[in-house]
């Protein structure tokens, strides 16, 4: 298995990193709880699909491991 590779990246850095040659980005965001407690929750992947599937597993991975290393459950 690959090594996993973590950056710490403001939204400057994410302009600078646009213009580079992008071959797949992926935008999740949340708006706050609605009234009756659920969130809204939106995705736009844009470029390859079979890599945008392959970065949102390699995150969730981290994510969990980085919840797993806090004891959150």
């Amino acid at each position: 298995m690959g090594k996993t590779c973590e950056a710490k990246l403001g939204l400057a850095d994410v302009g600078d990193s646009i213009e580079k040659q992008l071959i797949c980005s992926i935008l999740i965001t949340c708006i706050d709880s609605l009234n009756n407690g659920s969130m809204e929750v939106d995705m736009q992947v844009e470029g390859d699909e079979e890599l945008a599937l392959f970065l949102l597993e390699s995150a969730r991975q981290v994510l969990d491991q980085q919840v797993d290393g806090r004891g959150i459950s």
